[in-house]
C-alpha cells in the first residue's frame, strides 16, 4: 500500500505520507483535552465553593458538569478506541459544547443588562429628585417626550418584576 490506497480503492493509512495531518490531529487533540480540563477544573472549583448540594440544585451548573465530563470521556474514547459507533455520538458532543457557549453568551447579556439597569435606576432617582426640587420651588418641570415616557415605563416594568433573572 505505497500509494495510500487499499486494493479495493479505499483510502488506507500510510504512516509516512500524511504525517503532517497526523501531527495536526494530535496537537488539536491535546488542545481539546487541555481546554476541557480547564473547564472541568473551573466547574469543580464552583462545586467546591457552593458545596455539591447547592451546586447540583442549579440545573445549568449540573448540566455544564455533565457536558464537560462526558466531553472529556468521549474525546479520550474517540482518540484511543477508534470504534465506528463512537463517531455517531459526535453530534451530541458538538451540541453539548454549543450549549455551553450559548450559556456563556446568555450570562454576558444578563450581566450587561443588569449593570445598565442599575445605572438607569440611579439616573432616574436623580431626575425625580430634580423634578421634585423644581416643583417645590415653583419652577416649571420640562415636558417629557414619548420616548422618555416609554423608557420610564420600561424601567419601572423591569424593576417591578418584569424581567426575570435566571441563575
Amino acid at each position: 500500500c505505497q500509494v495510500g490506497y487499499e486494493e479495493s480503492g479505499e483510502p488506507a493509512c500510510d504512516g509516512h505520507k500524511w504525517s503532517n495531518v497526523h501531527l495536526a490531529e494530535e496537537v488539536l487533540f491535546a488542545c481539546t483535552i487541555t481546554i476541557l480540563t480547564i473547564f472541568l477544573a473551573e466547574i469543580c472549583v464552583e462545586m467546591w465553593a457552593l458545596t455539591p448540594c447547592i451546586f447540583f440544585k442549579q440545573i445549568f451548573y449540573a448540566l455544564d458538569f455533565v457536558i464537560v465530563t462526558v466531553s472529556i470521556v468521549l474525546e479520550l474514547t474517540f482518540h484511543f478506541a477508534h470504534k465506528d459507533w463512537l463517531e455517531e455520538l459526535a453530534g451530541l458532543l458538538v451540541f453539548g459544547r454549543l450549549w455551553r457557549f450559548v450559556r456563556i453568551g446568555h450570562g454576558i447579556i444578563e450581566v450587561t443588562s443588569e449593570f445598565t439597569h442599575q445605572q438607569y435606576e440611579e439616573l432616574m432617582e436623580y431626575a425625580n429628585e430634580c423634578a421634585e426640587e423644581l416643583e417645590a420651588n415653583h419652577l416649571m418641570v420640562p415636558e417629557t417626550t414619548k420616548r422618555v415616557k416609554k423608557m420610564i415605563s420600561d424601567l419601572n416594568d423591569t424593576s417591578h418584576g418584569g424581567h426575570s433573572r435566571q441563575s
